[in-house]
């Protein structure tokens, strides 16, 4: 076979290829036909085409597939070429003439298209460059802003969640400018909710039933049931929220210091109660519990979702003797907050003061909140991370795990409102849902939607509570339907309605002139705006079958002639009409004016209260002479026509509750004294549940 082939080829040459010429034609023609073929057929469509994919044109797929491709080619052409050597060997001979031929311009017009490629690449890479230096002076663009309203626990990992998307959605080619900026903010109160979202209109700051500030383009619940409740959608609505899957899993946990702790739990003895009553049981065995702090129902959705299951464990554990006395074991004095962060920010202020954890107390937070805690991050707005201050190890908090306590599941709910809804704001949302999707927040702590920890390497201090949850988590499925899940908020609404006496409050506001000067810290401002911010916050936080009025007191002026106290808005429950608005605008319009008023005789005249109720009078203490024998004589007259009413004073600064004549009137009616520190929903918090606690009556 060889030997035809070999003589068919000689026999085509012509002029001097003889018999020495054969050998060294035949591998010359090979290398050759190989060499070119690759060349032509092979290496310079690669380079091609790696080239335009570095320019941004094509991918590395494509790289490849041009690659297999030139070498079946290759191959191909090869075999066929042998074939037919084997069946037409004078033919063959003859087309390899031409074939070399054809090659060798090929080969030339390949070596010069390459040169000629090569040369615009870098002609292409050059403008590419200059275009991006001048580029890199331009000013950015100004992001589009996207507004995230979130459960207060969810605030510090959704802070760092959105602080990455913003560095990774950049404008194309321009790394340094960002295509969003990302606000994160605390939702209002839970039961504020309904009325938040059914205003459209942005709120001012004196609406307090609103959402504050421009309208939310996202938010972020800690349960469907949350969103169920506050989804205020009426068929045929143009505005609606819309729910985008849930971004995670976190239970409510029952969490014990370490001391305690370190009496119920062991590595060999894993405890295997699935309920909240038989982990009061197993507590019970080991140490007396004392209370349960848990942030307040009213401002705390997932504390509202969890009343029942913690009254009903309470009693039947035989913790406390009858259900009447379950409110107050879960209200501990010193502990009552309105959100988790304010809670754990207290016990994380408390430890690093050097103090000693309170034995015998249990908390009933979201694991989120705890893991945080634990790990020294930033709790919300109320405390910045702890830093190189560790948490002390006898602070650290352990979760012990329940069936029947709340699975938070914090869906993703878009937020559309008219005139705001538009293409780049729903392409926003959009890539931030995207973005979350291929980032999950299970590398902050949260559990995956199947209630797993999948901890990231970078935050392993996150997960440290992953195999606490005694064999397995039960991981049901939120309510199917929105009707379901509002179902279940309301049934736990009423049953802790049941359980709270309703508030019936006469805030009474000093306006003088002393009123208009610097609190106990410049900064803090003035007296008055000091003592209207707290005020507020707790018209925030009454609900709607609590009654409030507003009085105001000071010395007319001439300017100013007025009745030394005054009535803006007389008491009404805050369902009624407009009357927690009504508050928000006559707090937002009192001015300082004129000279003091005596502090008791003001309090004498306070004449809307029923037999029972509450006196809060915000002031700055006045001087030490304006409570004479005369008017304590009065306010005690008033105090004894009103046997069941508590006068509270809330002092702004700097005049403290043991000053005249703040301590004359604590002393004469046993009135509550508070200062006002600047945690304005905390202190009203605490307020409303000792108000509401009919128990402790008289002094509130």
């Amino acid at each position: 076979m060889k030997r035809r082939v070999e003589a068919a080829i000689r026999s085509s040459m012509s002029g001097t290829q003889g018999n020495d010429s054969q050998e060294p034609f035949r591998a010359s023609f090979t290398w050759r036909f190989l060499v070119d073929a690759v060349v032509a057929n092979y290496v310079v469509p690669l380079a091609l085409t790696w080239l335009l994919q570095r320019l941004g044109v094509g991918s590395k797929r494509g790289i490849g597939i041009t690659a297999v491709l030139c070498v079946l080619v290759t191959l191909a052409a090869t075999g066929g070429l042998w074939a037919l050597f084997a069946v037409r060997p004078e033919a063959a001979g003859r087309m390899m003439r031409a074939v070399l031929a054809w090659l060798t311009r090929v080969t030339r017009a390949a070596a010069w298209t390459a040169l000629g490629a090569a040369a615009s690449a870098l002609v292409l890479l050059a403008v590419a460059g200059v275009h991006r230096v001048v580029e890199s002076f331009e000013p950015c663009g100004s992001p589009l802003e996207l507004r995230v309203l979130a459960a207060p626990e969810a605030l510090t990992p959704l802070r760092a969640a959105a602080a990455e998307f913003v560095r990774d959605a950049h404008e194309p080619g321009r790394s340094r400018c960002p295509r969003y900026a990302v606000s994160v903010a605390a939702e209002p109160d839970v039961l504020a909710l309904p009325a938040a979202f059914a205003d459209d209109r942005a709120a001012s700051d004196a609406d307090t039933g609103s959402v504050p500030g421009p309208q939310p383009d996202i938010w972020i619940p800690s349960s469907f049931s949350e969103y169920a409740y506050a989804d205020p959608d009426p068929p045929g609505d143009d505005r609606r929220l819309e729910v985008l899957g849930s971004l995670g899993r976190s239970p409510v946990v029952i969490a014990l210091f370490t001391k305690d702790d370190n009496l119920v739990y062991s590595e060999t003895s894993t405890p295997r109660e699935k309920t909240a009553e038989e982990i009061l049981v197993r507590f019970k065995g080991y140490f007396d519990l004392t209370g349960i702090a848990r942030p307040i129902p009213e401002s705390f959705a997932p504390s509202l979702l969890a009343t029942p299951a913690l009254y009903a464990a309470l009693v039947k554990s035989g913790t406390i003797p009858r259900s009447a006395d379950a409110e107050r074991f879960l209200s501990p004095v010193g502990s009552l907050a309105p959100d988790p962060a304010t809670l754990l920010c207290g016990l994380r202020a408390e430890a690093l003061r050097g103090a000693d954890p309170p034995g015998g107390l249990a908390v009933a937070v979201p694991e989120q909140a705890v893991l945080d805690y634990d790990a020294g991050r930033a709790l919300g707005d109320r405390c910045e991370a702890a830093g190189r201050d560790p948490i002390p190890a006898d602070w650290r908090l352990h979760p012990y795990y329940a069936d029947d306590l709340p699975l938070l599941n914090y869906p993703f709910v878009r937020v559309r409102r008219p005139g705001q809804d538009t293409a780049a704001r729903a392409a926003g949302v959009g890539a931030f849902r995207s973005w979350l999707d291929d980032h999950p927040l299970t590398s902050q702590g949260l559990r995956d939607t199947s209630c797993r920890h999948r901890p990231d390497a970078a935050a392993p201090d996150l997960a440290r509570a992953a195999g606490r949850d005694t064999g397995g988590l039960a991981c049901p499925a939120p309510p199917k339907s929105t009707r379901a899940a509002r179902d279940d908020f309301q049934s736990a609404l009423e049953t802790f309605n049941k359980a709270r006496q309703r508030v019936a409050l006469s805030v009474v506001l000093d306006v003088s002139g002393s009123m208009g000067y610097p609190a106990s810290t410049a900064t803090r401002g003035s007296r008055l705006s000091v003592g209207v911010e707290f005020l507020r916050g707790l018209n925030g936080q009454l609900k709607g079958d609590d009654t409030a009025s507003l009085w105001t007191f000071a010395q007319p002026s001439r300017s100013r002639p007025r009745d030394p106290v005054a009535t803006p808005v007389g008491s009404a429950p805050l369902s009624a009409g407009d009357q927690r608005a009504d508050l928000a605008a006559a707090l937002a319009r009192q001015e300082p004016a004129g000279r003091d008023f005596p502090l008791a005789r003001a309090l004498a005249r306070v004449d809307d209260q029923p037999k029972a109720g509450d006196v809060l009078v915000v002031t700055d203490g006045q001087g030490p002479r304006s409570a004479t024998d005369a008017d304590l004589d009065a306010l005690a007259a008033f105090h004894r026509a009103h046997p069941g009413t508590g006068i509270t004073l809330a002092l702004t600064g700097p005049t403290r509750c043991d000053f005249a004549p703040v301590r004359r009137i604590r002393d004469r009616v046993d009135a509550g004294c508070v200062r006002l520190s600047g945690d304005d929903a905390g202190q009203a918090a605490r307020l409303l549940v000792q108000w509401r606690d009919p128990a402790r009556g008289g002094k509130r």
